[in-house]
């Protein structure tokens, strides 16, 4: 779920609701990059696929990446983060934009 800050006790004085409202994902109208590990236990899989669903308005580009074991702390921590996970994504980037960009 993709949903407000949660105030716990203060949300009926926030929001006039017990719990956060959810965003509506389906407001957001600008291409999106969802690049995924399979070994990502905070992101599952169907997690994933649920929010491609919400995300009606919003042109998507899905990769997965290309590795058993990397995972959602790998994005930062990974020394091959670089491989897997930039420059594929700099190419999708160049392809849509048809600019160079180049990670130094």
């Amino acid at each position: 779920k993709f949903e407000q800050y949660n105030y716990e006790s203060a949300n009926l004085q926030f929001y006039g609701q017990i719990m956060p409202p959810e965003y509506n994902l389906s407001n957001i109208r600008v291409k999106s990059i969802i690049l995924h590990a399979l070994n990502d236990p905070l992101s599952p899989q169907q997690d994933v696929h649920l929010l491609m669903k919400k995300l009606v308005n919003s042109p998507i580009i899905f990769q997965t990446i290309k590795s058993e074991k990397f995972n959602h702390i790998d994005y930062i921590v990974a020394r091959n983060a670089k491989e897997l996970v930039y420059d594929p994504l700099i190419k999708i980037l160049t392809r849509i934009h048809g600019i160079l960009c180049k990670i130094v």
